[in-house]
């Protein structure tokens, strides 16, 4: 019998791999080996190895390295001025060449390229330059930029953003407290983003988790 198609034994599994997920989530700037996160998922790492890519398509290594360059590109994004260098250590690889090849395997661009190409200062810049501009005048990319932001904006971007309140920040410690999540297995896009999140706001509302400030 195929053992995924047990399904007492696949939620157990996937729970077991929920776990060894949120492991590399909180400590994908370690050292992650095999061993180690056989030992999260109390599985044999032959056996952890097996089921992981059987149920996540792709391996253990390679969802750790997509993990870390990942969050190395948010940090390329927010973080402006810190070296790449140290985004590189932080995020758990051994050097900056190491990094700089993973990155570019991966997105096609240099560290640097994204950190240029990818902020929200350029991104504003670049709305504003096309808001306003006929579609058969903007390029393919600039139609993308105005039909998801400029195009659900009313009035101009610049009298928009001066309309916005201006936000007030607090910093608060908080208790530590469960929270709930769905996790998607498998690519992400905006159709299953929007499916994942109503199945959360479903599952919340009928357990009476939705206040009247949402």
């Amino acid at each position: 019998m195929d053992e995924f198609s047990d399904n007492n034994l696949k939620n157990e599994y996937l729970s077991r791999l929920n776990r060894v997920i949120d492991y590399i989530h909180q400590h994908s700037h370690e050292n992650l080996s095999l061993d180690t996160l056989a030992d999260v998922a109390c599985f044999s790492k032959f056996h952890f190895h097996r089921i992981f890519k059987a149920i996540l398509g792709e391996t253990v290594n390679e969802f750790v390295q997509r993990i870390r360059l990942e969050k190395a590109f948010g940090q390329l994004m927010l973080h402006r001025y810190k070296p790449i260098t140290d985004i590189a250590l932080d995020t758990g690889f051994s050097s900056s060449q190491n990094f700089a090849r993973s990155f570019k395997a991966q997105y096609s661009m240099t560290p640097s390229q994204a950190r240029s190409e990818h902020n929200w200062e350029r991104v504003l810049k670049r709305m504003q330059a096309i808001d306003g501009r006929k579609i058969d005048a903007q390029s393919s990319e600039e139609t993308v930029l105005s039909r998801d932001y400029i195009s659900q904006l009313k009035g101009s971007l610049e009298k928009r953003l001066a309309a916005s309140p201006e936000m007030q920040v607090t910093i608060q410690k908080l208790p530590p407290y469960r929270v709930a999540y769905i996790r998607n297995w498998g690519p992400i896009s905006l159709k299953t983003g929007d499916a994942m999140f109503k199945r959360l706001l479903q599952w919340a509302d009928s357990r009476g988790a939705i206040d009247e400030n949402w």
